[in-house]
């Protein structure tokens, strides 16, 4: 992670924080805290922040960060991308809108701090972005195998039944078996 993404992460979860909206940060930078490091320039965030609640996540963040159009963006997709201006760092915001999201959130373990995805769920996340892909991320399933690596003992139970739900079990599988060889 840069410093300027430091920075800017930094910045965004004490304003998530003190406006009171559960978050947690997920992607590479949770894959990586959990598995094996690897580079990033962005920071995934799942927030529960509803739609309403966008104009005083802007005004709190203030004019260091390009945040128009955040409260339509989360009504239409539930995606937007802040980008902090003197400095390019861009911070994903996803909006907490499954079962699994709010499991998610949760179940989410401070790290310096911030809350971060769990082991388990990030490894789920995971494998449902590289399904969401259609298998073509390299970097996705090299930080599936990362985490599996690193983390033998995680709760398999909960693991198996959201991979189950959210219908990755097929890729658990496979990737449990690229790590054991």
């Amino acid at each position: 992670m840069t410093d300027s993404l430091e920075t800017g992460l930094q910045q965004v979860a004490g304003t998530l924080q003190s406006l009171a909206i559960p978050f947690l940060v997920g992607g590479a930078l949770a894959s990586s805290a959990h598995g094996i490091p690897r580079a990033t320039f962005n920071a995934d965030v799942l927030v529960d922040l509803l739609p309403e609640q966008a104009d005083r996540l802007a005004d709190a963040l203030g004019s260091d960060w390009h945040t128009e159009g955040i409260g339509p963006s989360l009504r239409a997709g539930g995606e937007f991308h802040l980008v902090r201006v003197p400095t390019a760092a861009c911070i994903h915001l996803f909006r907490a809108a499954t079962a699994f999201h709010r499991s998610e959130l949760a179940r989410a373990r401070s790290l310096g701090g911030v809350p971060f995805a769990s082991v388990e769920d990030i490894l789920l996340a995971k494998l449902q972005w590289y399904r969401d892909g259609r298998g073509f991320s390299d970097s996705q399933w090299m930080d599936i195998g990362g985490v599996l690596a690193m983390n033998a003992g995680m709760d398999w139970q909960y693991v198996a039944e959201w991979a189950a739900t959210l219908g990755v079990s097929d890729l658990l599988e496979r990737a449990r078996a690229d790590v054991e060889k």
